[in-house]
């Protein structure tokens, strides 16, 4: 046997069957033990895993990847399934940050958030739908009609969602620069007026088409030119008040006054409500009269002719 040949023939059969490699990466707690096994500079990843100070080697679970030029990635190279072309899995349209980001759950179900508003029908500068609350106001008033001057009558409406137990409620007058209010009529124990429902106060001579809840309330109160009509509670809080004319304290500036034949002063509806809208047939005429600013002259439209409603009416 040539034992040179023999010798040569071992050699190669080591080469080709490969001798032992360092694995690129080895299991650690610390850079300490990386060192020990790969050299000064070797680090230990957040993974466990020991990396050589070569920074250029990125090893991810034992795929060397080669040289990652982190400045210069090209996006283009990632496939449909998010894996790029050496076979590392890449997810950058959906990172996994322990958090759904397609659905946070802020505690708020967003898709039917209930902010107790009527979205569909506010108005920009006052109606925030129907209050869950009662609240009274003065909805249509005059000061004579085709009656006389003691065809008169005070209309009262609850734009609230709930009844109002109206017992006791006192409606005053006081004339246009007077300093005290005197009763018209407090309303007796038991009177309630329904969510959205009116009331009628009528005068002496009313001759409306509307039966009054309260006849002959009063006669020849309200002066043509100009006065002042309240709601008080039996505690003494002023629920609403409608100045007109020449009145020297109404809520903001005063509503029309000097009405004549079959007039009236009516609340509007929205803020956007006018005499057209609120009269028969018009877009306003069954939407109630709720809107309520503050302002007298800006809440009250002049009806060419009177309509008032009683108890039995339910707007909208």
């Amino acid at each position: 046997m040539n034992f040179s040949r023999c010798f040569f023939v071992l050699c190669v059969t080591l080469a080709a069957c490969g001798a032992p490699r360092r694995p690129a990466a080895r299991e650690c707690s610390i850079n300490a033990n990386c060192e020990a096994m790969l050299g000064v500079g070797a680090t230990c990843s957040v993974a466990g895993q020991c990396l050589a100070a070569d920074a250029g080697a990125l090893d991810l679970g034992g795929a060397d990847l080669g040289v990652v030029d982190l400045g210069n990635v090209d996006a283009g190279s990632l496939d449909d399934a998010g894996t790029d072309d050496a076979g590392a899995d890449f997810d950058l349209g959906q990172p996994d940050l322990g958090v759904d980001m397609g659905r946070p759950d802020l505690g708020v179900d967003l898709g039917r958030l209930d902010l107790g508003v009527d979205m569909g029908r506010r108005d920009l500068g006052v109606d925030f739908g129907t209050p869950l609350s009662a609240r009274l106001v003065l909805s249509e008033v005059t000061s004579g009609g085709p009656g006389g001057a003691g065809d008169e009558f005070i209309e009262i409406y609850n734009a609230g969602g709930v009844a109002y137990d109206a017992s006791g409620l006192r409606i005053e007058y006081r004339s246009a620069t007077g300093v005290a209010y005197t009763l018209i009529e407090a309303l007796a124990p038991g009177t309630i007026i329904g969510a959205r429902r009116f009331y009628l106060v009528g005068g002496s001579t009313y001759s409306g088409a509307a039966v009054p809840d309260v006849p002959l309330a009063f006669t020849s109160v309200l002066a043509g030119t100009g006065g002042h009509v309240r709601l008080i509670t039996t505690d003494g809080a002023e629920l609403d008040r409608c100045g007109y004319g020449t009145a020297i304290e109404p809520e903001g500036t005063p509503a029309a006054g000097g009405l004549t034949g079959p007039q009236s002063r009516e609340r509007k509806a929205f803020a956007t409500s006018t005499p057209t809208s609120m009269g028969a047939g018009g877009t306003d005429a069954f939407s109630g009269n709720g809107r309520d600013s503050g302002d007298n002259g800006a809440d009250f439209i002049v009806r060419e002719i009177a309509e008032p409603q009683n108890s039995s009416s339910v707007e909208p």
